[in-house]
């Protein structure tokens, strides 16, 4: 992703769940993303070693949102329209133009769970098929990304 703008939030943080959480809530809510293309939402433990997959279904305009599943165990062949899945908020990337200010605020069914959050905030989306779910990310019941096959 060279040559692209990037900005890094400091803040501090109130929990796993929550800071995960909170997050987005305050990026959606205080604008920062108004003005983007796409938003790439990833943890600083996670690395993407390979992009060219990634930014080819960024240029596709028919793909919205690309995820990563926490059940892949349970889902393993879905690559769009995955409405069981679970989204992996250690990576996301989604347009911008699906994140308003109470994108993540107020939503049912999230029980204090990052995860559940981000399937919520991203329904619509993934309910109309505009959604891409990488393939091979070897999560084997734990939420985290791995694998030779992952970007």
């Amino acid at each position: 992703f060279r040559n692209k703008n990037l900005r890094v939030e400091r803040y501090n943080n109130t929990g796993y769940q929550e800071g995960a959480m909170l997050a987005m809530e305050t990026a959606t809510s205080r604008h920062w993303f108004d003005g983007y293309d796409w938003v790439i939402r990833v943890n600083p433990d996670v690395l993407i070693l390979e992009d060219e997959w990634i930014i080819k279904n960024m240029l596709d305009d028919g793909v919205d949102g690309i995820f990563a599943n926490c059940n892949e165990d349970l889902f393993p062949s879905c690559t769009n329209n995955c409405v069981n899945r679970r989204i992996n908020t250690d990576f996301f990337a989604v347009r911008a133009a699906h994140l308003g200010p109470t994108s993540f605020t107020n939503l049912d069914h999230v029980n204090g769970n990052a995860e559940n959050q981000a399937k919520e905030a991203f329904r619509k989306l993934v309910d109309q098929g505009r959604d891409r779910w990488i393939a091979g990310t070897n999560m084997h019941g734990i939420c985290r990304i791995r694998g030779l096959g992952v970007p």
